[in-house]
This record gives structure tokens, sequence and C-alpha cells, in this order.
């Protein structure tokens, strides 16, 4: 298996491929070695899981396919019913990072690529629903909510920060690691 999030040190989601290769499963393994499975895709459109947040006992996680659909999942890792949250994730941008997908105040972020040099900042309630968007110009990714990060495309790394909630930048200073040549 995969390890999609770590629950705790002997706790984890992940996923793994059935034993015929069929299905890509999405599992939530315990500290026993027992597998709840959360979700089951077919393997036709190679899909893969590439965002994943908790909060408490919340998992949210992104389906994506081959075919460019993607979708925003949920489930109480304790057990219950899993989700669709929505289908309308636009044209999201996740890039291998903890902070591309977050819960916070009972909403689930990420962003993704708007028309011409913006980025949408969408954003779906935790029990699923219409799903707010609010244009940002230029590029950018989240960071520790309600933080965006400049830095996706610059060579120079994030040179500012921008509050997602208040709309204020802050600048921020790229420093050299110790022993880093210039």
């Amino acid at each position: 298996p995969i390890s999609l999030v770590f629950l705790s040190a002997t706790e984890s989601v992940g996923s793994a491929p059935t034993k015929d290769g069929k299905q890509l499963r999405l599992l939530r393994l315990a500290a026993d070695g027992k597998a709840r499975e959360l979700r089951r895709i077919s393997t036709e459109n190679d899909p893969s899981f590439p965002a994943a947040a908790l909060a408490g006992s919340l998992l949210v996680w992104v389906e994506s396919t081959t075919r460019g659909h993607q979708e925003i999942w949920s489930a109480d890792v304790r057990g219950g019913s899993v989700r669709r949250l929505t289908a309308d994730t636009g044209d999201a941008r996740f890039y291998q990072s903890q902070y591309d997908l977050q819960i916070a105040a009972g909403r689930v972020y990420w962003v993704a690529a708007g028309p011409g040099d913006t980025t949408q900042v969408r954003s779906v309630a935790v029990g699923g629903g219409p799903v707010a968007v609010r244009m940002e110009p230029g590029t950018w990714s989240l960071a520790g909510w309600p933080w965006l990060s400049n830095g996706v495309v610059s060579s120079a790394g994030t040179t500012t920060l921008r509050n997602a909630t208040t709309g204020r930048d802050t600048a921020v200073t790229p420093r050299l690691a110790v022993g880093t040549a210039v």
C-alpha cells in the first residue's frame, strides 16, 4: 500500500490495488493490521489520490483519473459513511505539498488555475454543496490556511504571502541555508 495520510504512529490511510489489479482501493489501515475500505475505483482510467487532508477524524481526499476528472470525497476515519463533496474542482492544482488540500472553518480549500494569469481559491462545505470561488491575480498555492504563497513558478521561491481572508500581502525574504554557495 502507498500511504497518503498518517492518522497516528500506527494507523494510516493509503491506496492499494485489488489482487486482480482491476480496482484501486483507498484503505484505512488500523494498528492491528485490519483494513477498512473507504473507496474502490476501476484502474481503467489510471486513478490516483493526489491530495488529502485530515482534521480530527474527518478525512478529505481528491480522486483523479487520466481523463482529467477530479472529485473531492470525505469520510470519518472512525467509521460511518463516505460521501462525495463535489465534482466541481475547476482546473485544480496540486503541488505535492501537505497544504494542497486544507480543512478550515467548516470548509475544504484548494486552488485551481483561473483564466489568464489568475488563481481560483476554491472551497466547499465539509458536508458538500456549492463550491465558492474567489479569483486572485497571479499564480498562488495554498500555504497554512488562510495563507497563499506566490513561490509556485518563481526560481526565487516564495516572495509574498497573501492572507486569503483579508487580502493583505506580507513580503518574504528568502534566506540561504548555512553552507549554501552563492
